[in-house]
C-alpha cells in the first residue's frame, strides 16, 4: 500500500469524528468550573478541587494526543480531584448521554488520558449545558490500557494482552501503512476467552463492503506475528464502537 492513497486511508477514524457530540458553552457562567486553563484559543481545561494546574495542563495534552482536542470546536473540560476521587466531566449534547454506543467512546477517552491525571481509577462524567451530571461513567484499573505509536496513534490493549505485545502491533501497523502518521488514530488489541481480537474504527458504510473484507484480512496476515500469531479476528466497528464486520485470520 502506497502512504496516503490506500483504500485503507480513507477507513481510518479520528477520535474527534468519532465522538462527533461533544462541546461547550460558558454562557451558564463559566466560574462554576473551576480555574481555567486555556490549552488552545477554543480549547479550555477548568480545575477545581486538589487538582492542579499542572494536571490541567497535562490533560489538555492527553486530549489533543488522542484528537479529542484539536477540531476547531468550541470545548471546556472539567477536572476536579477531592475526597470522591479524580472525575473529568465533558459536557454533551443530549445525544451524548442517550446513546450507549457513546459511553463505550468516553470509557476509552477515559482511559487513554488517565495517566495525565495520575491515573486509573477514575470517573468520568456526561453533563449538560448546565453541568447537571447525565451519566457517570467508571474507569477501573482494569480499563484498556493506551500505547502512543508516533505522535497521533496509539493501541489500546486489555485483557492479558500485553504492553509489550501492544508496541509491537503498533510496529506491525506502521509497517502495514495503517498507520501513517498523518491522523489520530487508534487500534484496539484484547486477548481473553474468546482469543485475540483485534479492532479498528472507521465509517460504517465502508466496513460492511467486501473491499474492506479483503484489505483487513491483508493486514490480519501482516500483523498476526506481532499479537501471538494465527488465529487472529479483526473486528470493524462503527465510531460509537458497534460491531460491523468480523474477519477471520486463520
Amino acid at each position: 500500500m502506497s502512504n496516503g492513497t490506500s483504500t485503507t486511508s480513507r477507513w481510518i477514524s479520528i477520535m474527534g469524528v468519532v465522538i462527533g457530540v461533544a462541546f461547550a458553552l460558558c454562557s451558564f457562567g463559566c466560574d462554576n468550573m473551576g480555574t481555567p486553563v486555556a490549552i488552545s484559543g477554543t480549547e479550555t481545561v477548568h480545575y477545581s478541587g486538589t487538582a492542579t494546574d499542572a494536571e490541567a495542563t497535562a490533560l489538555g495534552a492527553g486530549l489533543q494526543e488522542v484528537g479529542f482536542f484539536g477540531q476547531g470546536r468550541k470545548v471546556d473540560v472539567l477536572l476536579k480531584k477531592g475526597d470522591g476521587g479524580t472525575v473529568v466531566s465533558f459536557v454533551v449534547a443530549p445525544e451524548g448521554w442517550v446513546h450507549a454506543g457513546n459511553e463505550e467512546v468516553f470509557r476509552l477517552i477515559g482511559a487513554a488520558i488517565a495517566p495525565s491525571v495520575g491515573g486509573k481509577p477514575l470517573t468520568v462524567h456526561l453533563l449538560d449545558d448546565k453541568l447537571n451530571v447525565k451519566k457517570e461513567i467508571a474507569i477501573g484499573v482494569d480499563a484498556p490500557t493506551r500505547v502512543r505509536i508516533g505522535a497521533k496513534e496509539g493501541v489500546f490493549y486489555s485483557g492479558t494482552a500485553t504492553e509489550a505485545e501492544a508496541k509491537a502491533l503498533g510496529k506491525a501497523l506502521q509497517d502495514a501503512e495503517y498507520f501513517l502518521g498523518q491522523n489520530h488514530v487508534d487500534a484496539m488489541l484484547k486477548k481473553g476467552p474468546e482469543g485475540t481480537v483485534v479492532s479498528f474504527t472507521g465509517q460504517r458504510a465502508l466496513w460492511s463492503t467486501p473491499e474492506a473484507a479483503a484489505e483487513f484480512t491483508t493486514i490480519g496476515e501482516a500483523i498476526a506475528p506481532s499479537v501471538g500469531g494465527k488465529p487472529i479476528k479483526l473486528h470493524l466497528l462503527d465510531g460509537h464502537l458497534t460491531l460491523i464486520q468480523e474477519i477471520e485470520v486463520k
